[in-house]
């Protein structure tokens, strides 16, 4: 229903910051005594995308490409 998704879209919108946020702390080859912290974080936003997928969202790779609003 519309409502759903427009529900659905709201709480998107709000959880994608912290989870951008969430993924500037994942950075290649992090140092041994961060590692464990950058595991748990990958674990975590593994969690929320598999979240995301089931309710039908996925993640749409934009990098170098130009401005598609369609894609919103």
């Amino acid at each position: 229903s519309t409502l759903k998704r427009e529900s659905v879209k709201n709480f998107v919108l709000k959880i994608l910051n912290p989870l951008d946020n969430l993924e500037r702390v994942v950075v290649p080859n992090p140092a041994p005594e961060v590692k464990p912290f950058v595991d748990g974080v990958k674990m975590i936003m593994n969690e929320i995308q598999s979240v995301l997928e089931k309710e039908g969202i996925s993640r749409v790779e934009v990098s170098g490409q130009p401005f598609d609003p369609s894609q919103m």
